[in-house]
C-alpha cells in the first residue's frame, strides 16, 4: 500500500481513524479494518462549537488545524511541508495571509406589498430558516422595490438577456438559482451577482425554485437557503441574501401567483414575467473584515519502493467552513 508516497493535504479534513499500521491489518474475512466510530468522533469534534465553525482566518479555523496535526501525528504520518530554508525541519502547516469577512448579529429581512391589496401586510424572515445573507455581503440598511429578473443571466449571443428593457437601478433584484433547461452554458452565482452589480442594483435576493434540475435533484438540494460566498476577496459584491422558496411563496401566492408559475414561464423562454413585482424588501445587517491566516495541514506516509517512493499520490479534503456568521451559520451548515 505504501510503495508510493501518500500525501494527505488537509485544506479540509479526511481523517483515517486508525494508525497506519492498523490500517494494514485485515480481518479474518480479508477485509481492511476501518474504525468508523473513530472517524465519526473526529467529525463530531471538528463540527462542535469549540472550533467556531472553522472559518478560514479565524482562531477557530487555526485550532481545528492543530487538532488535525495531533490526529495525523497519532496515526503515524509525518509533516510534509518544506520551508524555504532546507536546514529547517519539515512542518505540518502551510499558511498564507487573507482577509476574513464576518456578518454581525442581528440580520434582518422583511418583505411587504406595494401598490396592491393583499391579505398580508408584511413578512419578517427568520435568519437561518427563511434567509441567509451572502456571507461576504457588505453592510446594508435599505428599503427598495423588488424586480424579478428570471435566472439573472445576460448572454445576448445565446439569446438570453434577463435584464433586457428592465430598470433595476437602486432596486433589489430577485433571481432564481441555476439556469433554465434550454441554456447550454454553466453560470455561477458569483457571475450573477456581478451582473446585478453592473446593472446598478442596490442588492439581490436569490431563491431555488421548486422545479429542480437533474443536477439539483441528484445533489439533494431543496429550497432552503444555503450559506455561500458571492465574490473574490478583491471584488466586494453588492449585498445579497438567499431566501427560502416557501418564504417567497407566502407573498407570491397572496398575489395569485407562485414561484413555480414564475419559474415555469422562464423555463419556457417567456420573458413576460420579468420586471417589477408589487413587493419591496427591507434588508439590514452589518459586516466587517479582519486580517487572518489561511492554514493548510500537510502530512505524508513515505513510500518504501526504491523506484516509486519519489512519486506521490495526493489526497485532499476541506477542513474549513463558514464560521459563526450572524449567529446562525454554524448550526445551519455543520
Amino acid at each position: 500500500m505504501n510503495r508510493i508516497t501518500l500525501v494527505l493535504l488537509l485544506i479540509g479534513v479526511s481523517l483515517i481513524s486508525t494508525t497506519y499500521g492498523q490500517a494494514n491489518q485485515t480481518s479474518p474475512s480479508g477485509e481492511k479494518t476501518i474504525l468508523i466510530n473513530r472517524m465519526m468522533e473526529d467529525i463530531r469534534i471538528l463540527s462542535s462549537p469549540i472550533y467556531q465553525g472553522r472559518q478560514a482566518g479565524t482562531n477557530g479555523g487555526y485550532q481545528s488545524a492543530l487538532f488535525v496535526v495531533q490526529r495525523f501525528r497519532s496515526l503515524g504520518l509525518q509533516p510534509a511541508f518544506r520551508t524555504e530554508n532546507p536546514a529547517d525541519r519539515r512542518q505540518w502547516l502551510q499558511q498564507a495571509s487573507l482577509i476574513a469577512p464576518y456578518l454581525l448579529k442581528p440580520s434582518f429581512l422583511e418583505l411587504f406589498p406595494i401598490g396592491i391589496p393583499t391579505i398580508l401586510n408584511s413578512l419578517i424572515a427568520t435568519p437561518g430558516n427563511h434567509f441567509l445573507p451572502i456571507l461576504d455581503s457588505p453592510s446594508i440598511h435599505i428599503t427598495a422595490p423588488i424586480v424579478f429578473v428570471g435566472y439573472g443571466i445576460v448572454d445576448p449571443a445565446r439569446g438570453v438577456d434577463d435584464y433586457e428593457d428592465i430598470d433595476v437601478n437602486n432596486r433589489i433584484v430577485l433571481f432564481l438559482r441555476g439556469k433554465p433547461p434550454f441554456y447550454p452554458q454553466w453560470i455561477t452565482h458569483k457571475e450573477k451577482a456581478l451582473i446585478a452589480k453592473e446593472k446598478g442594483a442596490a442588492g439581490f435576493l436569490t431563491v431555488t425554485g421548486p422545479l429542480l434540475s437533474r443536477y439539483e435533484t441528484r445533489r439533494g438540494l431543496g429550497q432552503a437557503p444555503l450559506a455561500m460566498y458571492s465574490a473574490d476577496p478583491q471584488n466586494r459584491p453588492i449585498p445579497g441574501a438567499w431566501i427560502s422558496g416557501s418564504f417567497a411563496d407566502q407573498f407570491l401566492q397572496s398575489m395569485d401567483t407562485s414561484l413555480e408559475t414564475l419559474q415555469h414561464a422562464v423555463n419556457e423562454g417567456k420573458g413576460s414575467t420579468h420586471g417589477p413585482l408589487p413587493l419591496a424588501a427591507h434588508l439590514r445587517w452589518n459586516s466587517q473584515t479582519a486580517p487572518g491566516l489561511l492554514t493548510n495541514v500537510l502530512g505524508i506516509i513515505p513510500g518504501s519502493d526504491p523506484m516509486l517512493q519519489h512519486q506521490a499520490i495526493v489526497i485532499g479534503a476541506h477542513r474549513d467552513h463558514f464560521g459563526e456568521q450572524a449567529g446562525f451559520a454554524v448550526s445551519r451548515c455543520r
